[in-house]
């Protein structure tokens, strides 16, 4: 009888949101325990992607750098935004790398001052990572990181790409690469990013074990390399630690990939994440977008593509930030996206039908990322929210 109540308390907790959980951590040290425990927050977290519950927009401000708000996972956005706690006083600049399991990875990076957060916003801890050895000797604010998790070594890791640069022409000459280890809460360098005459278009993109990096090859350099297009997607496995190339979605031929340099219609690429696979999406100035899953990692005949179409005045090819997929809807009939940093839609995939979402008044300019609310631990050393 005892052993069918645990069991019943198990199933009702694992559905509980993280504030809820949090409280219930009094009730009793067993409790306490369970609740700390890591198979509890494995189980937790797990329910929480496989039902899509516990989901959470987060926009992050583009004009004042230091605010985050959360903004429930719904195909009715009719909830308030809610504000996080500022963990960023004293600086603005903060901006989010990365998105894992709960955890938000932070960068604020100027000359002889970067600092890299890792960040529990619903247990509302985080943890300051040392300063990387690569980064002791570089004065480039130009970093590009990557946060994600590795689930053989059960540990959460961050690459971080430096760039070199010649020592009297300052000419870039490559990447040097270091990873960061939570559970050893130490860096360590790895091989230096292979594709040094490559340069990155956003920041890493964390799917099964490995990020991603969609890279591009300026045109003035194009004629002395045999690339089929000036475009390449990089995937580092943060089991491996290593970097491999992935083959592109069949989009195009290589003079139609040079149209983006200026012929014919204009367009861009970009890199998104969409209910846990790799999407490469084709974003034309005419406001259709072109989003290629990949279902089967680095076989390219299991892209599959979505044609979308952006409504009238929230895509602009020559504005920053252009159109980003967020996350399918629970029936998976309807696409959650970004656009312009200023608009959040919900596409009906089936009656090409769209409701747009828009905050003038509290956030006119925003990232968004998705995270899960989780009890992911960041170990010895983490603070509750505050002053950094």
């Amino acid at each position: 009888m005892i052993e069918h109540l645990e069991e019943l308390i198990l199933e009702i907790l694992i559905r509980l949101p993280v504030k809820s959980l949090v409280r219930f951590r009094c009730v009793s040290k067993s409790w306490c325990a369970w609740i700390d425990s890591q198979h509890f927050i494995s189980l937790h977290l797990q329910h929480s992607i496989n039902t899509q519950t516990n989901l959470h927009v987060i926009l992050s401000d583009c004009e004042n750098k230091t605010d985050h708000y959360s903004l429930a996972f719904d195909e009715v956005f009719d909830e308030p935004l809610t504000k996080f706690n500022n963990v960023f006083t004293s600086d603005k600049g903060y901006k989010i790398v990365g998105s894992c399991n709960g955890l938000l990875c932070l960068s604020y990076s100027i000359p002889k001052n970067e600092r890299l957060i890792l960040w529990n916003p619903f247990t509302r801890r985080y943890k300051k990572l040392p300063t990387a050895r690569v980064s002791k000797l570089r004065l480039s604010p130009a970093y590009r990181y990557g946060f994600g998790y590795d689930d053989v070594s059960n540990d959460y890791k961050v690459l971080k790409l430096i760039p070199s640069y010649g020592l009297k022409s300052y000419r870039h000459i490559g990447n040097e690469a270091e990873v960061y280890s939570l559970r050893l809460n130490s860096w360590k360098r790895v091989e230096n990013f292979p594709y040094s005459e490559f340069k990155f278009l956003r920041s890493a993109c964390f799917v099964n074990g490995s990020l991603y990096w969609l890279v591009y090859f300026e045109s003035y350099r194009m004629e002395a390399r045999d690339f089929e297009s000036p475009w390449l997607i990089v995937a580092f496995s943060l089991e491996d630690e290593e970097f491999r190339e992935l083959p592109l979605p069949s989009t195009s031929n290589k003079d139609d990939d040079l149209k983006y340099l200026g012929v014919g219609e204009s367009y861009d690429f970009d890199l998104a994440v969409l209910d846990g696979c790799l999407c490469f999406l084709k974003i034309y100035d005419s406001n259709a977008v072109e989003v290629w899953v990949m279902k089967q990692y680095g076989q390219e005949e299991f892209w599959s593509r979505l044609h979308l179409l952006i409504p009238e005045g929230f895509y602009d090819l020559d504005e920053p930030g252009f159109v980003k997929s967020l996350a399918y809807s629970k029936n998976g009939e309807k696409l959650l996206l970004e656009t312009q940093q200023k608009a959040l839609i919900w596409y009906d995939l089936k009656k090409s039908d769209n409701k747009v979402y828009t905050f003038p008044d509290v956030l006119p300019y925003f990232d968004a990322n998705m995270c899960f609310e989780s009890l992911v631990s960041l170990g010895d050393g983490s603070k509750y929210d505050g002053s950094v």
